[in-house]
């Protein structure tokens, strides 16, 4: 096995309050160095509703994590302000409002498009019934009786006349 080098202190994103590893290289590298093993969590591409082997990313516990941290092995990286800093570092005032702009255009554009698609699927249905409906000229087949209150049945029995 090729001795693949990790060099210390290696990334653990910290994903909804869960410490993961998804590089394959540092997860072998903390099971043999750190006897840590965690715990794998993601499906195989080939076989996506199996459940015996799961694959990267690798999850560990809190306890673990404050381990590696301690031996200044590793530090947590919080994803989701990492990837707002990213984004956002590099650009000017002006261009993070650009940004947000093209943004809510981007919305406005996908809403509006949204409606069109429910407008043109309402019409097209009416279509289709009206279609359906042409030959008939009378859309109310209900009877009329059924209109009229409850009947009431007729005796049979005669009274007797004196």
């Amino acid at each position: 096995m090729a001795d693949v080098s990790v060099s210390e202190p290696f990334p653990i994103f910290l994903v909804a309050n869960r410490y993961l590893i998804h590089d394959i290289n540092v997860i072998t590298y903390i099971r043999r160095k750190y006897n840590t093993t965690g715990v794998l969590i993601g499906s195989i591409p080939q076989v996506p509703q199996q459940n015996v082997f799961m694959g990267v990313p690798l999850e560990l516990m809190p306890e673990e994590a404050r381990l590696l941290v301690e031996k200044r092995a590793a530090h947590i990286v919080d994803d989701v302000k990492a990837h707002k800093d990213g984004l956002l570092l590099g650009l000017s005032e002006e261009e993070r409002k650009a940004y947000t702009r093209m943004l809510e255009k981007q919305g406005l554009d996908a809403a509006r498009a949204a409606q069109k698609r429910a407008v043109n699927r309402k019409e097209q249905s009416l279509q289709k019934l009206a279609q359906k409906n042409r030959g008939t000229e009378n859309w109310n087949d209900i009877p009329d009786d059924m209109f009229s209150g409850p009947r009431k049945p007729k005796s049979k029995r005669k009274t007797p006349s004196a």
